[in-house]
């Protein structure tokens, strides 16, 4: 989880909350966190649930932020 971020004035912060179903076992969240951070994404939260008597793993919510100035992202 990273926190830490430096402050750029007249930057705007955008949070989406994602989640996702999948089956366990082809390491997809770890591929999915990689790409979101090569991306200049930050993950704030992830949270992983398995579903009642399934493999499948509900991640619920991951955020996660980008910051933009004047509206075009970094």
């Amino acid at each position: 989880m990273v926190r830490t971020a430096r402050f750029v004035p007249g930057a705007v912060t955008i949070v989406v909350e994602v989640r996702l179903t999948y089956l366990t076992g082809r390491a997809l969240l770890p591929r999915l966190l990689e790409i979101c951070t090569r991306s200049g994404f930050r993950i704030l939260q992830v949270r992983a649930e398995r579903l009642p008597g399934r493999a499948e793993t509900v991640i619920n919510p991951a955020r996660v932020s980008r910051a933009s100035v004047a509206g075009k992202s970094e």
